[in-house]
Formats: C-alpha cells, sequence, structure tokens
C-alpha cells in the first residue's frame, strides 16, 4: 500500500497563523511518500530512508513509546518542561502516528509490516515535511488496513501528532498537505485559493526546487 502527500510553501502569514491570524499558502511538487508490505517477522519495522533510520518494535513497544510521548507533552502544557523535551528524534512522529491510529481503530495484526518512508521535501526549510511524512503514514496504514478515514480523522491524528514538535500546531500545513493546491487559511478554516499558473523557483542554498501549483 502507498501513500503519497506534498509539501507546502506558506506565502504569508507564518509564524501569525498559530496566534489566529490569517495565512496564505500553497502546496509544492515534492512529496513524502510510505510504502507498507506485509513480512515475515511479526514485528514492525521502521525504514526512514531520508533519516537513514531503521527499526523494528513489537505493537506493545509502540505502544510504551506513545504513552511516554503522552506524558512528556502534558508535562509540557503544565509547564514543566520545554517543547524540546517532548521528542526525542523526529522519527518518534511516524511511529506514534502509526500506534495512535492503530489502536483507535483497534486494528488486528496479523503478520509483521515493512514501513518505508521517503520524502524530496527538504528538512527544517518551513516546507511542512514533517507534517506530509504523517499524513503518507496514516494514508498508507488507512489504505492497508481498509479503514473509512475522513478528512477529520487524517486532521485530528496528524495535529496530535504535530502538537508532539510544535507546541500547538495551527493545523497549516496539515490542511494543505491534505487538500492540495492553494489555501486561505485562519483558525482551523480553509478556503480554496487560485493562484497564477506560473512556475516559481524557492531557493535553499545550493538547492533549487522548481515547483508548480497543485491541481
Amino acid at each position: 500500500m502507498r501513500a503519497i502527500s506534498p509539501g507546502k510553501l506558506i506565502l504569508s502569514g507564518e509564524h501569525s497563523v498559530v496566534y489566529g491570524q490569517p495565512a496564505l499558502a500553497i502546496s509544492v511538487n515534492r512529496y513524502a511518500e510510505t510504502i507498507i508490505a506485509a513480512q515475515l517477522s511479526k514485528m514492525v519495522s521502521f525504514n526512514l530512508l531520508n533519516l537513514r533510520y531503521s527499526n523494528s518494535f513489537t505493537i506493545q513497544t509502540l505502544r510504551e513509546l506513545k504513552h511516554r510521548l503522552v506524558d512528556r507533552y502534558q508535562q509540557f502544557s503544565a509547564g514543566q518542561c520545554g517543547i524540546q523535551n517532548v521528542l526525542h528524534m523526529p522519527f518518534e512522529l511516524a511511529e506514534f502516528a502509526f500506534i495512535s491510529l492503530f489502536d483507535h481503530f483497534k486494528s488486528k495484526l496479523l503478520s509483521g509490516l515493512d514501513i518505508k518512508t521517503a520524502s524530496t521535501i527538504p528538512v527544517g526549510c518551513g516546507m511542512g515535511s514533517s507534517s506530509a511524512i504523517i499524513l503518507s503514514v496514516l494514508g498508507a496504514i488507512a489504505g492497508y488496513f481498509k479503514l473509512n478515514l475522513k478528512q477529520e480523522h487524517f486532521l485530528s491524528f496528524g495535529r496530535e501528532a504535530e502538537n508532539l514538535q510544535h507546541g500547538v500546531s495551527s493545523g497549516l500545513d496539515l490542511f494543505v498537505s491534505l487538500h492540495g493546491g492553494g489555501a486561505y487559511f485562519q483558525e482551523g478554516k480553509l478556503q480554496p485559493r487560485n493562484f497564477p499558473d506560473i512556475s516559481l523557483f524557492v531557493v535553499n542554498g545550493y538547492l533549487n526546487i522548481l515547483f508548480a501549483k497543485e491541481n
């Protein structure tokens, strides 16, 4: 089962959107892709290719990870630690997203799973890399287990995972990655916006990324 999700760029309102102000954003033609397949081992294996990370877990170990992250986030919410103390490694987002969705729908693991995730979205550049990875993992899981996920499920589970990294996520990255195209976003509500049908360039150090409006 394969799922892909695009990255995004915020054209205006980059930080103020967290405080309820409007933002304009557009999806880009750089993507996170997750492929899930059965494997003989009873373990759930994560291979995050861009992070050069590979590890295998039992369902119980993943549940323990989820509980630790939720406890740390509650400590952050109570002012007992900083948000940087919640996630220890970025790949924990994919593992958290998997087990949260798996447990919510009371899915059954009849065989092991091999989960491979790769991304062409630059990391740490404000282009929604983590949101796209989270959504691609959720989408692949939903397809593999034949879950009838609605838009609100993707946004709810995605935002729960994103909060672990950002403290309080505006949801903008998730909305734009889920819907594609251009968007006017404010306080959790998205209105589609048409942008000129022209090619644009993002210059990121030595990396030039050509992207166009997603339809």
